[in-house]
């Protein structure tokens, strides 16, 4: 069973808390020298008994025994209790396409913050959990393969259980089926086929043997299409790339969006609607069409997310989000002010080597991000 907060009052924890002011290392300690201790007085009992059963000790024991056996019967009902009320808590928390849907009813939207390390992570988690928000981390293929393809579903998963939060897992821009399949396998809650480059007729094809396949693992994992393509590099850029397009006749038409949601069975939708990957350096990024969006999100009949989040203004996010843009994603500017946070602690102490310390304000700065943009998308 996963240890969580949930423990707390069946009984199991009650020793120890006199000891957490000096951390979890001394209650570890503590736990051993306690067991030790009741075993050795144990033992001395057990000796005395034998030695002097004349004298009714053996009628004393026998009382003790019966006192043990009931206290440690109450101790189980109430951990068997603690236990039982948190599967029931975890197996209430709504899936993501729940969660999902409700944002797009309620017109706010999901964060989807893409993460490259458990550093990032811990400055997302925190800034989601103090807000007490849904969050999809996302990992591209190139995150996944630094990180660990199966190494973050399971740290995902140990967040999710030991805090009973709403915190889910996506493959992120994933080019071909088998690495759709590799996430899908591996437990993700859900999987981006980005075909976008691509003809329409073979995006589409891959795209709904995507679909398939996650549906025949289970009916809960979200398959992505994207329709429109807007670049590929969550980067800091000098200009937009020659092979952007954010005229209005290179956007995600209507009619073709209407087909490929149709055909393909997906779930999610990203379109092409002015946004870019990645960061301009010397000006903001190119304004969103709301109209477009709008739309959109008439014709596909499903929430439709928003790639390449970072440099677009707070108040297109608003109208996005009211349009109907239902997941925001955002890389680039966690990625910029982490590498800041690093870069100004090892600045201003050259000889400091633990990265735990020279780390703190890269975490730190990811949380702030993480919860303004957390609070403008759930309009709070």
């Amino acid at each position: 069973m996963v240890r969580s907060h949930l423990d707390i009052g069946t009984g199991t924890d009650k020793t120890n808390k006199t000891d957490r002011t000096d951390g979890t290392d001394k209650i570890q300690r503590t736990d051993w020298t306690d067991r030790t201790d009741e075993t050795d007085k144990t033992d001395r009992m057990d000796k005395t008994n034998k030695t002097d059963r004349t004298d009714g000790t053996d009628k004393t024991n026998k009382t003790n025994k019966t006192n043990k056996t009931n206290k440690t019967n109450k101790t189980n009902k109430t951990n068997n209790y603690g236990r039982c009320f948190e599967s029931v808590i975890i197996k209430c928390m709504k899936t993501l396409r729940e969660i999902i849907n409700e944002a797009d009813s309620e017109k706010t939207a999901i964060g989807h913050f893409n993460i490259s390390d458990t550093e990032m992570l811990k400055g997302v988690f925190v800034a989601a959990r103090n807000l007490n928000k849904p969050i999809i981390i996302g990992v591209s293929e190139g995150e996944r393969d630094f990180i660990g393809i199966h190494q973050i579903a399971a740290f995902i998963k140990s967040l999710r259980e030991e805090y009973n939060f709403p915190i889910f897992l996506n493959a992120d821009h994933t080019y071909s089926f088998e690495r759709v399949k590799e996430a899908i396998d591996a437990g993700y809650d859900a999987v981006i086929f980005d075909g976008a480059k691509l003809p329409f007729e073979e995006n589409l094809e891959i795209t709904k043997k995507c679909v398939e396949y996650a549906k025949s693992v289970s009916p809960n994992i979200l398959v992505e299409g994207e329709l429109g393509y807007i670049g590929k590099s969550s980067k800091l850029l000098d200009e937009i790339p020659e092979d952007v397009e954010i005229t209005d006749e290179h956007l995600t038409m209507a009619e073709e969006i209407e087909q490929f949601v149709k055909k393909t069975g997906i779930d999610l939708i990203a379109p092409a609607v002015g946004n870019l990957h990645g960061m301009l350096k010397h000006m903001k990024n190119p304004n969103l069409n709301i109209k477009r969006i709008k739309e959109l999100r008439e014709a596909s009949g499903v929430p439709m997310v928003l790639h390449g989040g970072s440099g677009v203004s707070d108040d297109d996010f608003v109208k996005a989000i009211d349009a109907g843009i239902s997941v925001i994603h955002i890389s680039t500017e966690i990625r910029a002010v982490y590498k800041n946070g690093i870069k100004t602690a090892l600045q201003e102490d050259t000889d400091e080597i633990a990265p735990y310390r020279y780390m703190k304000d890269a975490v730190h700065n990811v949380e702030k991000i993480v919860k303004q943009r957390l609070m403008l998308f759930n309009k709070t």
